[in-house]
């Protein structure tokens, strides 16, 4: 399977996770917060409890069997988060908003090590210095670690490994509403206007591509090993993606302090140059009452023409609610729980076919084509969504021009497109960025 490019990680300001260089040694491990009382069923055993040769640290190839610690451990950004939380920029973002070292903040930790890291309860073993482990995904294994192994473990259900703590990770919506946790936000795990202000990434997840990029530590089976797999996960991906956004707007706007919270706009709306001709003011305000603030679409910018027409009307509704200024915050939780719950209901889809593929391709080509988009968020997400339709139908073996045999090189195109929206040398903004029909 071909791997997305990497422009994503570069430029869309994603978490600082992958941003993480060589594993260095934390700088001071010493004594975390005294625990709370515990907040999950099971206990956390730590990566130790994997490091055995004869179980999943053989050293062999990446991704190889037996091999799964090794992989993650070397060369997987995620066993380098805690780290992170020791570098200048980590501590300038704490200092700036008077919080306690990001070490031993639980806001910090809750993603760069993993949910609950310091109330949930743990066994000796468990190190918050080994970042991102294998229970931050798999799930708590006290119940499961020393049955796992055996034979009569695969003949249990997912449901009855669930029950002891293991998670269905085989299972996209699974896997993806795991990684939107952090990676998009849940609940007080928010990294917010503030934070973003105080120095953290913007978080802008995209599932497909992250799981593209990522040094995979298991192979793909089932379901997972047929040919349509990169556009099902894209597909589950946004989905999932959209629905943890959408749930994070609503406990954003319940909690409202401080309403409206900017980091549900479109950044690049205020942080631009103020050139006093420019395509921002030939666009105008697009339908919107000037002084509002023009709502951000990343997890919702992609032309919902694939989803439901009652659930194109759902967000249609709370754009409006979002753009119009003086909404009031109940308003917009109601919303956001009812656009949460129609994209629960829009993941029925588990099999794409070449008619699929090249209907998707269709259309997303024509919209490029005829509709510039209106934003940098917005001309990224078609070029994923592009992308993912052409390595799919690469993947079935299919030239993209039997779907249209007007459609141009492909692989060419995204590779100028690409171009087209990384950030410059030196910026953290697409700040020569224009969106113009029919480009590149």
């Amino acid at each position: 399977m071909r791997r997305l490019p990497l422009m994503l990680l570069a430029a869309a300001g994603l978490s600082a996770l992958w941003a993480a260089g060589p594993r260095a040694p934390a700088q001071d491990p010493s004594a975390p917060p005294t625990a709370a009382p515990p907040s999950s069923r099971f206990a956390t055993v730590g990566v130790a409890s994997c490091a055995s040769t004869a179980c999943h640290h053989a050293n062999g190839p990446a991704g190889s069997w037996r091999s799964e610690y090794t992989t993650w451990a070397t060369l997987d950004p995620h066993a380098h988060a805690y780290d992170v939380l020791f570098e200048p920029r980590s501590k300038q973002i704490v200092e700036r908003l008077g919080q306690p070292a990001a070490h031993k903040n639980a806001l910090c930790l809750n993603c760069h090590v993993g949910p609950d890291a310091l109330t949930a309860p743990h066994r000796p073993q468990f190190s918050l210095q080994d970042g991102v482990g294998c229970e931050a995904c798999h799930g708590a294994a006290e119940k499961w670690v020393s049955l796992h192994y055996l034979e009569e473990w695969k003949a249990k259900t997912p449901e009855e490994k669930e029950a002891l703590g293991l998670r269905d990770t085989k299972n996209l919506v699974v896997r993806s509403g795991l990684c939107s946790t952090c990676h998009v936000g849940n609940g007080d795990n928010d990294v917010n206007h503030d934070l973003i202000a105080a120095g953290h990434p913007r978080l802008a997840f995209e599932f497909s591509a992250y799981q593209a990029n990522l040094p995979k530590h298991w192979k793909e089976k089932g379901e997972n090993a047929r040919p349509d797999f990169q556009m099902r996960s894209w597909n589950v991906g946004r989905t999932t993606s959209a629905q943890t956004a959408m749930n994070l707007l609503a406990h954003r706007a319940e909690k409202a302090k401080p309403w409206p919270e900017f980091a549900e706009y479109d950044c690049f709306a205020c942080h631009h140059d103020l050139q006093g001709k420019s395509w921002r003011q030939a666009r105008g305000y697009d339908g919107r009452q000037p002084g509002s603030l023009s709502w951000g679409n990343w997890y919702l910018g992609l032309d919902v023409e694939f989803l439901a027409p009652d659930v194109d009307l759902v967000f249609w509704q709370l754009r409006q609610m979002m753009n119009r200024p003086g909404t009031s915050a109940a308003e917009v939780a109601k919303q956001a729980h009812a656009a949460a719950g129609t994209l629960g209901l829009s993941r029925k889809r588990q099999r794409y076919t070449e008619k699929d593929a090249c209907g998707n391709l269709a259309l997303w080509w024509k919209l490029e084509q005829q509709e510039p988009p209106d934003s940098w968020d917005r001309a990224v997400i078609r070029y994923l969504a592009l992308a993912d339709a052409y390595h799919t139908l690469s993947d079935m073996g299919i030239n993209p021009k039997r779907c249209d045999p007007a459609l141009p090189d492909l692989c060419v195109w995204l590779k100028k497109r690409k171009k087209v929206l990384e950030f410059p040398k030196g910026f953290d903004s697409p700040s020569t960025y224009v969106p113009k029909r029919g480009a590149p």
